[in-house]
């Protein structure tokens, strides 16, 4: 799995935007993965996997 994000932008973060297999390698059963990133402006966002 990963996860997604709507309205944040990822840059200089592509490979976190979580698109499976296109800009993030998957995250297999049993693995952990830390999202790390800077949200510039506040507002509504979502997300999903």
């Amino acid at each position: 799995t990963s996860v997604h994000w709507h309205g944040i932008p990822c840059k200089g973060y592509p490979w976190s935007d979580g698109v499976p297999s296109v800009t993030q390698c998957l995250i297999a059963p049993l693995q952990n993965y830390t999202y790390e990133f800077d949200v510039p402006n506040p507002g509504t966002f979502w997300y999903h996997s």
